[in-house]
């Protein structure tokens, strides 16, 4: 199932810039039946087999393209958490001015005074 799903992405990550260039021509005419079998379309009904290729064959228009998701790394930066912070616990969220949100996984503290956007640095 995995290479199917696999193929099902490649194919619709590439779909635009085909389109773009060819008329679209449904996957059982593209494919041999060897390729048919070897991304498992051939298990597909005739039903879906149709769905898929009219997915397929629409080009999205960008508002219906998903948008990337964020990368993260692994490197330490700096941010500031977005409002007062008067201490946390265990699943306490606490959202960064970049939007990024992060949650305690464990333990607790309290501060002697709450502190307005105060400037955290996360390893």
């Amino acid at each position: 199932m995995r290479t199917f799903h696999t193929f099902v992405l490649l194919v619709c990550g590439l779909a635009g810039q085909v389109l773009a260039a060819n008329p679209y021509i449904p996957l059982e005419h593209r494919l041999s039946p060897t390729q048919m079998q070897e991304t498992g379309l051939d298990t597909l009904s005739t039903e879906q087999l149709a769905a898929l290729n009219r997915v397929l064959s629409a080009s999205p228009s960008p508002s219906e393209v998903p948008a990337a998701a964020p990368v993260l790394s692994a490197e330490p930066f700096q941010s500031k958490v977005v409002g007062v912070v008067n201490g946390w616990q265990t699943g306490t969220v606490f959202t960064l001015e970049n939007g990024q949100q992060w949650q305690v996984n464990k333990g607790s503290g309290k501060l002697f005074s709450p502190l307005q956007n105060p400037a955290v640095k996360v390893n």
